[in-house]
């Protein structure tokens, strides 16, 4: 195989797109876990190292897991362009959610009227907001898997807006959920592929 290194970007790009072996659900999980953690906290270290992580370390372990059980791939310079979109919009989206999530919480924190008036909506909107960026991921991704992740999100969501249930104790639940589901994933992808003889 190839050092990491010298791949150029048309052939790190559909590794990275690739979902079946479960490493973007595992991280997924993580991620909120981190985020519920951080609201429980009102610390978002933890959430800022783990984005700002997130492309070396998936690109290693993509490298050590995925890349030797697949056969080699590489995208057109159509394709990494439409993968360039693809990830353009993700981007967009989740900062915006990100953000906004974060700036409300925090002006939450020190504007006891705000807090009041925000508690009543149990972190719904925020729940929704993220629904729809899984869901959109599985969408452009063809990700069966983020769909379903998608409606768990959303179930939570109304459950937490209809049942009084703590909204950051779902997205806690959904965390520990999906990150069970990315180890499975990741199990049935090492168990089924076995490295190739010419990795």
């Amino acid at each position: 195989m190839s050092e990491k290194h010298q791949f150029s970007p048309l052939e790190r790009a559909p590794y990275m797109a690739y979902f079946g072996d479960g490493l973007w659900d595992v991280w997924l999980g993580l991620f909120l876990l981190a985020m519920g953690f951080g609201f429980l906290s009102k610390e978002f270290t933890m959430l800022v190292i783990l984005l700002a992580l997130t492309a070396p370390f998936m690109w290693e372990a993509k490298w050590r897991i995925t890349v030797p059980r697949l056969a080699p791939m590489r995208y057109s310079a159509a394709q990494f362009m439409a993968e360039e979109r693809r990830k353009g919009i993700l981007l967009t989206v989740f900062s915006a959610v990100l953000f906004v999530g974060i700036l409300l919480f925090i002006a939450a924190s020190y504007r006891p009227q705000l807090a009041a008036w925000f508690a009543q909506f149990n972190g719904y909107p925020l729940g929704i907001l993220m629904s729809l960026e899984v869901g959109l991921v599985g969408y452009l991704y063809r990700a069966l898997n983020w769909a379903v992740y998608a409606f768990l999100l959303m179930a939570l969501t109304f459950a937490s807006a209809w049942f009084g249930l703590v909204f950051v104790g779902c997205i806690l639940l959904a965390g520990v959920l999906i990150l069970v589901s990315g180890l499975g994933l990741l199990l049935h992808f090492w168990q089924e592929h076995v490295p190739l003889a010419f990795s």
